[in-house]
This record gives structure tokens, sequence and C-alpha cells, in this order.
């Protein structure tokens, strides 16, 4: 229950150690009363029995330290959706407000002046919007690829949780049928198939998330590339005038690249 309304990773890891909880409990119930068994279980029967109890201690330890460190590494999709709302939200609408000036409707200054200076000013207008526009974009596409990768984790919890939730009630249902004494083998054998089935369901969920965030680095060398691309930022720069305007930009000093009231 706790699982199904889990809506945060914190509540879906704490219900992953819960359950491993659970089965670490009902393991060691399980390898106390196998081990009980083999005083009056002979010959053939309690060497398998022995081996089984065995391979239960060393397939659910190795189990139990993939998990801790998967639980150890977990992510934090709260970070990297804090990250995207900064860089749509507040970089992105800074400059996409930005983007709305960087027009003839937007600024002021070709209204009240004129001559070469003004006019160098007005065509770098077109350039520094394409500018602002193209950093807008790049931080949509950032906060996406963060909010899909922030979405990949917690699904990856998720699937882990369900898995280990029912390992433990795999594994406390064996516990009847091995503290039976004469059921000891069988609980045994549950035992050591539910541990191994959740290890094999834990890796194809680690291989799914793998294959995730494959895809989400292929989308990120893509956003690179494109950030690498000049066009916007010539030289690598904001855009700037290439009239030649001799670096003045005085009123009256005579030259033909004086600012001119309108």
């Amino acid at each position: 229950e706790r699982l199904l309304m889990a809506p945060d990773l914190e509540t879906t890891l704490g219900a992953v150690r819960e359950a491993a909880g659970e089965a670490q409990r009902a393991v060691e119930t399980i390898i106390a009363a196998g081990k009980a068994a083999l005083a009056f279980i002979p010959g053939d029967f309690g060497n398998d029995l022995a081996a089984g109890l065995d391979r239960l201690r060393r397939t659910f330890d190795e189990a139990m330290e993939d998990l801790a460190t998967l639980v150890a590494q977990a992510g934090s999709p709260d970070t990297l959706r804090a990250a995207g709302v900064v860089w749509a939200a507040e970089i992105g609408g800074t400059v996409s407000r930005l983007s709305g000036l960087a027009t003839l409707n937007g600024v002021r200054a070709d209204d009240y002046w004129s001559g070469v200076a003004a006019d160098a000013y007005r065509n770098t207008l077109p350039a520094q919007q394409s500018a602002l526009t193209m950093i807008k974009s790049a931080g949509d596409e950032i906060d996406a690829t963060l909010n899909a990768l922030a979405s990949a984790i917690i699904r990856f919890w998720f699937a882990v949780a369900v898995t280990v939730v029912g390992f433990a009630v795999a594994v406390a249902s064996a516990v009847a049928t091995a503290s039976t004494g004469v059921g000891a083998p069988v609980g045994v054998t549950i035992a050591v198939a539910a541990v191994v089935a959740t290890a094999v369901a834990v890796n194809e969920a680690v291989t799914d998330l793998a294959t995730i965030t494959t895809d989400i680095r292929d989308q990120a060398a893509g956003l690179q590339r494109r950030l690498a691309n000049d066009t916007a930022f010539p030289a690598g720069r904001w855009p700037r005038s290439t009239t030649p305007i001799s670096g003045d930009g005085s009123i009256s000093d005579g030259d033909d690249t004086d600012w001119h009231l309108k």
C-alpha cells in the first residue's frame, strides 16, 4: 500500500529498504530452520540441504550488496528538475523577455536617432534576437532532458521496489514451509529461486535505465554540438555590429558617424 501511494523517490526508497529488511529477517529464519533440520535429515538429503543453505546465504548476500550499492547512488530527480527550472524559467525566461525587446518595435533608440552609428546599432537587433532565441531554445531542451532523466530514475526505482516487495512476500511464504523441519529443503529451494528471480528482475531494470540514459546522453551530445555552432554567436561572441563606425559614437564632432536626432 505504501508503495502504491509513493509520491516521490524518498518514499519509494523507503519501501525498498523496508521490504529488504523483511526479506533479510525471513531469510535468516529459513536458514536457522534449515540448520536445525540438518540434525535429523541424514545422508544425501542432508548434504543437499546444506548445499542449498550455502547457496541461499551466498546469493542473498550478493543480491543485498548489489541493492545497497544502487541505493547509495539512487540519484536525485528533485535536483535534476530544479536545475531544469533554472534553465527554462530563470535563464530562459530572462532571455525570452530580452528577445522581445531586441526588435525595432521593442527599442526606442531608432525612434529618436539617425545616422551611420544609429543604423549599425539597429542592424544588430536581428542577430541579437536570434542569439537570445537560441539561448531560450537551448534552455528549454536542457530542461526537457533533465526532466526525462528524473522521470527515468523514478520509474527505475519503482520497478525495483515492486520487485523487492514481491521478493519479501515470496521468502516470507517460504518461512512456514521451512519451519516444519521436514519442509526445510523445500523452503530453502523456494527462497533460492526467489533470490535468483529478484536479481534477474533488478538487473533488467538496471539495463532499462542504462538504455534510457544512453538515449539521454545522445540527446545531450546533440545539444552540445548545437551549442558549439557559432552561427548565433560569431567567433563565440555576442553579436556586434560589423559596420565600420571607427568606435565613434559621438554626436557632434562633424564626421559621418554622428548620431542625429530625427
